[in-house]
């Protein structure tokens, strides 16, 4: 009898019976991610569609949870989806990848040059779309975040179909691509 529920309360009420080690704790995006970090205020859940949840979910899976895995080193998002509004407000370029759920400005726990070190050449190695090293002079200086973004296939967003494979790096005011 239990057999024939087993996949309705499990589907239901997100009851844990089966295999508790291999999933993720409710409400999560990975092991280390959750949604709330993306889209902290009630403004910006409110504006999440099915498709931004979609290209965070990639976001964390395909970038953020690898670089965290590979150095060990807490993740700290400290601007992930933005509204347009938001987004304007704060000087972002008009069509951000942060407004399609693409992006995410991060720091690293504890935010010491070493650990930015770290968390950048993780990423580097790994599959992204941007990944820029913000506000201060690479490797020397201490960046104020890390910028990355990840663009899914098949998003349906016509601006970002497919990744650009733009590696920028900020050196001092100025963008340049890095291989």
């Amino acid at each position: 009898m239990l057999n024939k529920w087993l996949p309705w309360l499990v589907t239901l009420g997100g009851v844990w019976l089966l295999s508790k080690s291999s999933r993720t704790p409710s409400g999560s995006l990975t092991k280390d991610f959750t949604l709330d970090e993306f889209a902290r205020d009630s403004g910006t859940k409110a504006y999440l569609t099915p498709d931004i949840i979609k290209n965070i979910e990639s976001l964390a899976k395909n970038v953020l949870q690898p670089a965290r895995n590979k150095t060990g080193i807490p993740i700290r998002i400290t601007s992930g989806v933005r509204t347009p509004t938001h987004n304007a407000a704060i000087g972002g370029v008009e069509g951000s990848q942060h407004t399609f759920g693409m992006a995410a400005d991060i720091q690293p726990i504890p935010a010491t040059n070493v650990n930015y070190k770290r968390l950048f050449d993780a990423i580097k190695s790994g599959t992204y779309d941007q990944l820029i090293w913000e506000n201060a002079s690479y490797p020397s200086g201490v960046p104020s975040h890390l910028h990355v973004s990840y663009v899914r296939p098949n998003s349906g967003n016509p601006l970002y179909k497919t990744n650009r494979k733009q590696k920028y790096l900020y050196l001092n005011g100025n963008y340049s691509i890095i291989v």
